[in-house]
């Protein structure tokens, strides 16, 4: 009994009570604490996100504002571009005049390239916002101007005014003759050795060009063309014509001559098959002779000099012809098996020509082509000679 009452004695007395208030005041105070921490986090938390949607603001409002002056200045430095003289790309001036001692790429400010081959020479005639002119005096300059442009284009050839906007072409100027090819766009030639005073020439065309009653027009060719061929000479249509298959379009070549635009290499291809095929085998040799001559770069141009080998070698019976042709044939890079059948016949051609390269010819075939079709015909012309 006595120690009941000293513990309720205790538990009733004020220490105790102070504990628990003191406990209970903790306590408060430390969820008023959490709860103010919690509150400035959330005013922190809030000041962010106001300063981030401003900063958004701002730059989208700098963006509206700037691009427009983007624009308008893009537009000034182009139509400035524009209104100035050519320039070099690296906006060095352009000098009067350029001549190629080797191949030589010219890069022009507004995007025009100029590409010269070997002893090609070149004037700038004239350099304005509104026009340029430039005079090929000798030499092939292929020319890719870009289309959209202000400025308009004219190539002086001498004999005739090329005129482009925007388009990829070639000239090529000899003594006597200027040869114009566009592989894009179109172009329009003037002058006065120009039938009709202006011809329209579209991309996959030549136009050939002599200048009128001069001596040179016959006897300057752009090409090698062989003498045997003279009948060879330039066809006369006007852009888009229809190609008549039964009848030849080429015209001796004369002092006269004017501007002549040549078929496609497939049109002049059809047009020899259909000669051989009616049996009229020099028109389509001179067909044949007109691809090597309008077109020496064409990768079917070895193609046509092994047709036209062909040609001499078994209808004309002119073999010495037929070995040169089919030696240019390889030169041009015939592909097989025609190439190995080239090669056979060139050893064929010079022994019928009594020719002692045949000798060579004949072991060049059998060195590369050991097993091939051609080797028993070939092994027995070494042993004939023998």
């Amino acid at each position: 009994m006595t120690n009941d009452k000293h513990l309720r004695s205790t538990l009733d007395s004020s220490p105790a009570q102070t504990v628990v208030d003191k406990m209970w005041t903790q306590i408060l105070l430390a969820e008023d604490h959490a709860a103010a921490h919690h509150n400035r986090r959330r005013e922190k938390v809030g000041s962010v996100d106001k300063w981030a949607a401003a900063q958004r603001f701002a730059f989208i409002t700098a963006l509206v504002l700037l691009v427009p002056v983007a624009l308008w200045w893009g537009i000034h430095i182009r139509n400035a571009q524009e209104e100035a003289p050519l320039t070099f790309q690296n906006s060095s001036v352009l000098p009067g005049s350029i001549i190629a001692a080797q191949p030589q790429s010219i890069q022009l400010s507004d995007g025009t390239q100029i590409q010269l081959q070997r002893d090609t020479a070149i004037e700038f005639v004239k350099n304005t916002h509104a026009d340029v002119e430039i005079a090929v005096r000798n030499g092939t300059a292929h020319f890719d101007i870009p289309s959209g442009k202000k400025r308009g284009w004219k190539i002086n050839c001498e004999f005739a005014m090329v005129e482009v906007v925007g388009t990829v072409f070639d000239i090529e100027k000899s003594a006597g003759a200027v040869r114009v090819s566009v592989q894009r766009g179109v172009v329009l030639i003037r002058g006065d050795n120009v039938s009709g005073g202006v011809q329209r020439l579209s991309a996959g065309h030549q136009a050939l060009i002599h200048p009128k009653h001069s001596a040179s027009a016959q006897s300057t060719s752009l090409d090698d063309v062989p003498a045997t061929s003279d009948a060879v000479s330039i066809p006369v249509r006007e852009p888009g014509d229809e190609i008549d298959t039964g009848t030849p379009i080429l015209n001796t070549v004369d002092s006269d001559m004017t501007a002549a635009i040549i078929p496609t290499i497939d049109e002049l291809f059809v047009l020899a098959d259909n000669a051989r095929l009616a049996g009229d085998s020099q028109t389509g040799l001179n067909y044949l002779h007109q691809i090597l001559s309008c077109y020496p770069q064409h990768p079917r141009a070895a193609t046509a000099a092994f047709s036209i080998a062909r040609l001499y070698q078994d209808a004309f019976s002119t073999p010495t012809r037929a070995a040169e042709y089919f030696e240019r044939s390889l030169s041009l890079g015939l592909h097989e098996p025609l190439r190995e059948t080239a090669t056979a016949k060139i050893a064929e051609a010079y022994l019928a020509a009594n020719n002692p390269r045949y000798r060579l010819a004949a072991e060049r075939y059998l060195r590369l082509y050991p097993t091939g079709q051609y080797r028993i015909q070939t092994e027995a012309i070494l042993k004939e000679r023998r």
